[in-house]
């Protein structure tokens, strides 16, 4: 063949590889031809070329640079040669998108390199080996110890290779696969340690990384991959290729920047093949993504760092889906799973660090790699980071422009993108005008008059779903404007109702909205409006609705069933948080008494409301020592939950409900000691939270419900005895409400969800020997909750709460003489009661609990010296707990004055009033509240055992 040039042989060669790469690709269809009957088909007309071809293809084989796909290419497919030059090749490393690389020993100078050579499958294209070139040229114009040096670079068989520095260690992408199976919220940098040491034990390196919980871990390593990337910048090399695979950790905990193979360098001409894109589609940026080269510069690898912190951060890709157009179009979406989601563990400023790095816009990135790595390093000392999250104008554009659906009026989309007075004006202006267009036809033919009615009625329902949409709602900082937004709508349908009358489909628009309407408004603790708003719904379903609203009920047809159900529901869940028991009974019974509905929809809407009734008249029972009914109760509300998601597998909120069931369940039965195995049920719970966050991620009520399920299992442990298991759940929980407080700031149910899970995580710690740990969370939480006075005045669970954790505290400061700030903080206390008591209905719950107030502030100021503040406070105690006995009839009110009449009684004797200490605990065994037994070990005997009438108690405790 000599007649013959290597570019023949070489053509005839890439003609084999585009063979067996098509058939790969249709591997397993029908007739499919053997790889080696294929590449002899293809050699058959060129006889001369075959040899030269064969030996190259054997070549390539033995390099494991080729890979046919069907594995009948004989043994030499997967082997590779012994030796290369200068290099003995041990083992593969890895593949990439452009070369092979091989463990090997370069003989010459006796030491271990990393041997990186060419795909089969790229070396044929035009431009492969000026790539290869540049990617060597690239990285020996860096010298830093974040990236991989290279040694030697050279041909051998036509094949140009390159040695680099042999790093032991692993990838990022291989070191999160060793801990996938693991939550990443319990991950440290020991776990690290251990899956580099191959999962055998910790390893023998002492760095500090691994000395770090795991979010500083995470961002100390990109850190320094951040500090690599910005030296290469400094000297115009962009790395565009940056994801997990492509950054080394090493034994010592060290990050090392590897494969410059799609660098790009000043000066240099482009060499992408036409029609590709140069990256890994999960890490591309969006200008990537859309092939926009103009675009592309340090931000870009900027983001590729962002994402590859986000899979570290969360054990899981931010856009990897199922197919490469849905990958392609979550990228370009920009719209990642909120870490916190999927790691509780990780700080507001960590996440911000992480989506800032990679927001989808280049504008709103960090503007250079130094700027990234500025803030790491701010994190990481615990100083103030200077990235900001997008605005809400921002966020909602961004909404807008995604769902053009669901903000199908140019006036709604404006209420989303402007978010203030003129955005609300835009949308009002735009119902009124539908609403004058329907008023103007009065005159008309009344189908056309008919229409008018139903398009105005669809104007105000576009803005009465604006403001109950789930990604609304769920989006920070919108409570305010979803009040608003509802409030208006129904405001436009009560116009609406007093003009046209008993229209049905106005009938019922008004009672969906007066409930929607009481939701909202218990979310945000105004109980008085979402009460009047529920009854308002009920008034209109029933068949004598008063004179001035809608015309019967009947006219709603098969509608009238839910509608009833969601409004007895939205009434019911203010009566409980008001404490309104006795009428929640009421309500409650007529509610679990209804029928099913003729409608499979509204049937299950039904049972879903009941269920969820069940489980607040569980509550109701177990607070009235009614356990074995309580259990019973919540016991069908986990039958039928489970029989809903049965029929509806998939549904996210039933998911959510049956979790709430078996907290309920679990909680009680481990609380009173009824079910040893009460971890199993939270368990569950747990995981079907999870699963519904899987199903609807934009939805705070999940994260919020998941925060409840954790605390109540942290209250079991604790009661269980076993406070070493409740910390990390109330850990877990206070990271969650840390979290969501934040971003909803005006919800009071998730701010006193916060509060009270900080009382039981103090608990834990107490109880687990960690005393500072249990001020420290008490103190946090009071400047929390003092935080959340402040933006809702109004409150009274979070006064009820603050107050609460104040007496906490000052209890404990006071038993060990830190009497300055015990004393603030009781006065506190105390004026938080008094705020509470001043209500003009103060809160049955709330009043329960002052009696125990002043129980404890009575043996502080014993033990402070003042016993007659003391005597004071002690009645005051006495007169609660009666009073609360005799409106409650509750057993614990009577427990209560058990303890508190001796404690009056031995301070009236300690003042010398002996008199007034034996009239106490005459009151106290002629109620039934002291018996003999607690009378004889109460310590009288020195006091007041002298004396004739206090033997004639004992003797009549006796009987």
């Amino acid at each position: 063949m000599g007649d013959r040039s290597p570019d023949e042989v070489l053509r005839l060669v890439e003609r084999c590889l585009d063979a067996l790469d098509e058939r790969r690709k249709s591997r397993g269809a029908a007739g499919e031809i053997p790889a080696s009957a294929l590449i002899e088909e293809l050699l058959a007309p060129h006889p001369e070329l075959a040899p030269a071809v064969r030996a190259r293809l054997e070549w390539l084989a033995r390099t494991g640079m080729l890979d046919d796909g069907g594995g009948d290419a004989g043994a030499g497919a997967r082997e590779f040669p012994e030796r290369l030059g200068d290099f003995r090749l041990l083992e593969p490393l890895g593949r990439g998108g452009m070369g092979v690389v091989y463990r090997a020993h370069q003989e010459s100078l006796g030491r271990d390199v990393a041997l990186k050579l060419i795909r089969a499958s790229e070396m044929f294209f035009p431009g492969a080996r000026a790539r290869f070139q540049r990617e060597v040229e690239a990285v020996a114009r860096l010298n830093h110890p974040g990236i991989v040096s290279i040694h030697v670079v050279g041909e051998d068989h036509g094949v140009p290779y390159f040695a680099m520095e042999y790093v032991a260690g692993l990838s990022v992408d291989h070191l999160l696969r060793r801990l996938g199976q693991l939550r990443p919220e319990r991950l440290s940098g020991k776990d690290m340690q251990a899956a580099l040491a191959g999962g055998a034990g910790s390893g023998s390196s002492t760095s500090s990384v691994f000395a770090l919980g795991w979010v500083d871990a995470c961002f100390r390593l990109m850190m320094e991959a951040g500090e690599a990337l910005a030296h290469a910048h400094e000297r115009g090399v962009l790395h565009r290729d940056i994801k997990p695979s492509n950054v080394m950790v090493t034994p010592g905990g060290h990050a090392r920047v590897l494969d410059f193979g799609l660098a790009w360098s000043e000066g240099a001409r482009p060499l992408t093949r036409s029609g590709s894109q140069p990256g890994s589609l999960p890490y591309m940026a969006p200008e990537q993504v859309r092939g926009d080269g103009a675009a592309i510069d340090a931000r870009t690898d900027v983001y590729g760092l962002g994402v590859t912190l986000y899979e570290m951060l969360t054990l899981r890709s931010p856009y990897a889906a199922d197919t490469v157009e849905r990958t392609r179009d979550r990228v370009l979406a920009g719209r990642p799973v909120p870490i916190d989601r999927l790691n509780t563990a990780v700080p507001w400023d960590a996440e911000t660090v992480c989506l800032t790095a990679m927001d989808p816009d280049p504008g709103r990135r960090y503007a250079s790699m130094e700027a990234l790595v500025d803030d790491m390093r701010r994190f990481l000392a615990r100083q103030p980071i200077r990235a900001r999250r997008p605005g809400l104008l921002l966020r909602a554009r961004r909404w807008a422009q995604r769902s053009p659906g669901k903000a199908a009026a140019a006036a709604l989309a404006g209420v989303l993108v402007l978010g203030g007075p003129i955005a609300y004006g835009v949308l009002e202006r735009a119902a009124r005008s539908d609403l004058r267009a329907a008023y103007e036809k009065e005159g008309l033919e009344r189908k056309r008059a008919e229409q008018s009615l139903l398009d105005a009625i669809a104007a105000i329902d576009e803005m009465l779903r604006q403001g109950s949409d789930e990604e609304f709602a769920a989006r920070p900082g919108a409570d305010p404007a979803r009040r608003k937004l509802l409030l208006r709508a129904l405001e436009l349908y009560e116009g609406l109702l007093a003009r046209e009358g008993g229209h049905p489909a106005l009938t019922s628009r008004v009672i969906s909205a007066q409930t929607r309407v009481a939701r909202l408004q218990r979310e945000l603790g105004n109980l008085d409006e979402a009460e009047l708003a529920a009854r308002r719904a009920l008034e209109l379903c029933s068949a004598g609705a008063p004179r001035g609203a809608p015309g019967p009920a009947e006219d709603l047809g098969p509608q009238l069933d839910g509608l009833r159900s969601e409004a007895r529901f939205a009434l019911l869940a203010v009566l409980f948080s008001a404490g309104e028991f006795e009428e929640f009974r009421t309500v409650c019974d007529s509610m679990l008494a209804e029928p099913p509905a003729a409608d499979e929809e509204t049937a299950c809407g039904q049972a879903c409301n009941q269920a969820m009734a069940l489980q607040l008249l569980a509550r109701i029972l177990q607070r009235e020592g009614e356990l074995d009914q309580a259990l019973a109760a919540v016991g069908r509300a986990v039958t039928s939950c489970e029989e809903l998601l049965q029929r509806r597998p998939g549904d996210g909120v039933l998911m959510s409900e049956l979790a709430m069931a078996l907290q309920t369940q679990a909680y009680f039965g481990g609380f009173y000691g009824r079910d040893p195995d009460y971890a199993t049920s939270f368990e569950r719970a747990v995981g079907l939270l999870e699963r519904a966050q899987e199903v609807d991620p934009a939805s705070p009520a999940h994260r919020n419900q998941l925060s409840k399920v954790l605390s109540d299992w942290a209250h079991a442990d604790i009661r269980a005895g076993r406070a070493a298991l409740a910390v990390p759940r109330a850990e877990r929980a206070d990271a969650i409400l840390a979290r969501i407080c934040a971003e909803f700031p005006q919800r009071e149910s998730y701010a006193t969800g916060y509060l009270a899970n900080a009382q039981r995580l103090s608990w834990a710690y107490r109880l687990s020997g960690d005393e500072p740990r249990a001020e420290e969370v008490l103190q946090a939480a009071i400047d929390a909750g003092r935080g959340a006075r402040e933006r809702l005045p109004d409150s009274d669970p979070i006064v009820f709460y603050l107050a609460m954790l104040q007496s906490e505290l000052a209890h404990r400061l006071g038993s060990r003489g830190e009497y300055e700030r015990a004393d603030a903080l009781w006065a506190g206390a105390r004026a938080s009661w008094e705020q509470l008591l001043s209500r003009p209905k103060p809160q049955l719950g709330h009043m329960a609990q002052v009696g125990t107030f002043y129980d404890n502030l009575a043996r502080y100021q014993v033990a402070r010296g003042d016993v007659e503040a003391a005597e004071s406070s002690a009645r005051s105690a006495v007169e609660w707990h009666e009073r609360m006995l005799v409106r409650t009839g509750e057993r614990e009110h009577a427990d209560r004055l058990g303890k508190s009449l001796p404690l009056l009684a031995h301070i009236q004797a300690d003042r010398d009033r002996p008199d007034a200490a034996v009239e106490t605990l005459r009151r106290g065994i002629a109620g039934g509240f002291i018996d003999r037994e607690t009378l004889a070990s109460a310590g009288f005997e020195e006091k007041l055992g002298s004396r004739a009438d206090y033997r004639e108690l004992l003797e009549r405790a006796a009987d």
